[in-house]
């Protein structure tokens, strides 16, 4: 197992060319492979433990000041006669942020009382005391054997009672008013994002972003069609609109400066003194002029000299557009993929549901119970290892869904008679699983290391919230910002090795080596053809975001009864947007990935081959006219207008 290519694949290449994607593959990466399985292993155990010594029911149902569960029949969590107590009549939990109280109660207050101690009656009538009959008898054998603190030995009730009532299904006792909610969500939950009326609307808009993500599904298979058909029209039409863009920025900066220096110049020659915010306003739009000209002329300049590549990205954008033309399967990568990916971050997030609910109680200096993990059971290590597993696993079934798609691409550049193409992303599929699950561990492990540091700098850095010094702050604060440009530097690089692994079967470090080599002989068409994408992505992206944002606002407004039902309509308008940006998002992924599949082939199509019969070009008449001249002129094509100047 070599880490670049060998010698052979140099010479074969050589001598007939780049005939289409490698057929003799061998494993790659083993060790990589065999490292991941490990890995797995590890998981298995680490969620084992999890579910054995876990109990996620304190989530769910909320736990009282004893470790008694809400709704349940309990065992003993501490030695108090207030804990294991049967509950099952009294499935809400209660809590009073004020003196710390939790009381499991059978229904939420429906009242208010301002000072119980003196109103007592009142409190115990609404069930928030400890004199509840869930709690009495065992209250009163408490207090005698001393097991409860000097304020509730004193007084049975909590400082107030709240009116509250249950909110988003959960079985918790939120207050309807601001304050006490915020805190009472914040206790009782651990959530720090208490605000109750963002989530109410969301709960009671659902159905307006739940018709908002199928509108952005529509508007999505709309958006490909139309770049399939008016491809070069729209990328065109947005290179012209950005040109007249900086133009029009240009005049209306002077045209704005000019009417203010004119007017300046008019109250001096009047005898006025011009105001100084007037004058530092002039000079600011003086600089602001110079600024958009010079920028103006750079992207003019620009332009200009990049047209032929800016020609070459409209070209393999019309291929990538011909291409999922004849493999609509493709979009159905994003489906399976997110499928897979909620369904191991379902399996995830119940492993950590029981992993932080794991430990024995104990008591703290109010008698009441505390869940904590022992000091001998690692739960720190199985902590930051779940995350890597959380960052590994969902970057390895990304990284596999690119190679796949990167194949079915490979399969159809590099086949003359499209006509015979049949289930070719299945085949990339089994073809990516056989022999180079070794390459995409060792590529997700490299994102997963990265976003894992990238975690613990976080974590640091709340941790030093609180501190003075700056030098700590501006480094933390830089080792974050480097490490994210790392990783979206190593997020391309891997997304092209891919593509690179699909058409010559190397392993991930040939891979590389190889992608740095094509992309840096293309340095200039790589950076015009990304610039290019990621604008026309960008656009599609937001148009689908803004129709659908739009869409909701009005259907908001014309339904009365869920107008008034909503605390903030821009809420419900603003998940809308949020979803249909994501779902965006993930059918012109597929766009982006054939498009650079694409550009790669043609690299290396024109690389290996020379448009002769021993090694014929597999690329189309609309990308071979992007080949230098002597090139075009052997393989029998016209030459451009450019050739024919320059000649």
């Amino acid at each position: 197992m070599s880490c670049c290519a060998g010698d052979e694949d140099a010479i074969l290449l050589e001598k007939e060319g780049l005939q289409g994607p490698t057929q003799n593959r061998r494993c790659r990466d083993i060790p990589c492979l065999l490292l991941y399985i490990v890995f797995w292993i590890g998981l298995i155990v680490v969620a084992g433990i999890a579910f054995s010594d876990g109990d996620p029911r304190r989530i769910v149902y909320g736990t009282d000041s004893w470790g008694n569960l809400c709704g349940e029949k309990n065992d003993a969590a501490i030695n108090s006669s207030l804990s294991g107590l049967d509950l099952t009549d009294y499935p809400k939990l209660y809590y009073d942020p004020d003196s710390d109280l939790r009381l499991c109660v059978v229904d939420c207050p429906t009242s208010s009382v301002a000072d119980c101690s003196s109103n007592k009656t009142g409190c115990e009538a609404l069930g928030v005391c400890l004199s509840s009959p869930a709690y009495n008898a065992s209250y009163v054998a408490a207090v005698a054997n001393g097991q409860t603190s000097a304020r509730e030995a004193s007084d049975s009730c909590p400082d107030e009672a709240y009116a509250s009532n249950i909110r988003f299904g959960l079985r918790r006792c939120i207050s309807a008013e601001a304050a006490t909610a915020a805190a009472g969500a914040l206790k009782a939950f651990g959530d720090a994002t208490p605000a109750e009326e963002i989530m109410s609307d969301v709960v009671v808009g659902h159905r307006v972003i739940g018709l908002g993500a199928g509108l952005a599904v529509i508007l999505s298979f709309i958006v490909i069609i139309l770049m399939r058909c008016f491809g070069k029209i729209i990328i065109y039409g947005l290179v012209l609109m950005g040109l007249l863009g900086t133009l029009a920025l240009s005049v209306v900066t002077y045209t704005r400066w000019k009417e203010l220096d004119d007017e300046l110049d008019e109250q001096r020659d009047a005898g006025f003194t011009p105001l100084d915010s007037d004058e530092r306003n002039e000079r600011f739009l003086y600089g602001a002029m110079i600024a958009a000209f010079v920028f103006t002329a750079v992207v003019w300049i620009i332009v200009i000299a990049l047209r032929d590549r800016i020609r070459l990205s409209v070209a393999i954008f019309e291929e990538a557009s011909s291409c999922l033309r004849n493999l609509p399967q493709l979009f159905l990568m994003p489906i399976w993929t997110n499928t897979i990916l909620v369904a191991y971050v379902a399996f995830w997030l119940a492993v950590y549901a029981y992993m932080i609910t794991r430990g024995d109680a104990a008591k703290d200096i109010n008698g009441h119970a505390v869940f904590q993990d022992s000091e001998d059971s690692n739960y720190r290590q199985q902590y930051w290892y779940l995350i890597l597993a959380l960052f590994w696993n969902t970057q390895f079934i990304l990284a596999f869904a690119q190679l796949t798609t990167a194949g079915a691409v490979v399969s159809w550049y590099f086949t003359r008679n499209k006509s015979d193409l049949s289930w070719v992303v299945t085949s990339s599929a089994k073809r990516g699983f056989r022999y180079h699950l070794g390459s995409v561990a060792f590529g997700s492990l490299i994102i997963a290391i990265i976003q894992l540091i990238r975690a613990v700098l976080y974590y640091i850095k709340e941790r030093t919230k609180g501190s003075e010094n700056p030098v700590v702050k501006v480094v933390i604060r830089c080792c974050m910002c480097c490490f994210w440009c790392l990783e979206k530097f190593f997020e391309f690089i891997n997304k092209n090795a891919y593509i690179e692994i699909a058409i010559r079967g190397y392993s991930f470090c040939g891979a590389t080596a190889r992608v740095f080599r094509v992309l840096g002989a293309n340095l200039l068409r790589v950076v015009t053809l990304n610039t290019v994408t990621t604008v026309i992505l960008f656009a599609c992206k937001m148009l689908v975001v803004a129709i659908s944002g739009i869409a909701s606002y009005y259907y908001i407004k014309n339904d009365e009864e869920l107008d008034a039902d909503l605390h903030y309509w821009g809420v419900v308008v603003f998940f809308v947007c949020f979803v249909a940006w994501f779902i965006a998002d993930l059918f012109l992924e597929v766009y982006d990935m054939t498009i650079d599949t694409i550009f790669i082939c043609w690299a290396e199509d024109s690389d290996h081959n020379n448009g002769q019969e021993d090694k014929p070009y597999f690329m189309s008449n609309n990308l071979l006219k992007f080949m230098n001249a002597n090139a075009r002129n052997s393989a029998g094509v016209e030459p451009m207008d450019d050739d024919v100047e320059k000649e």
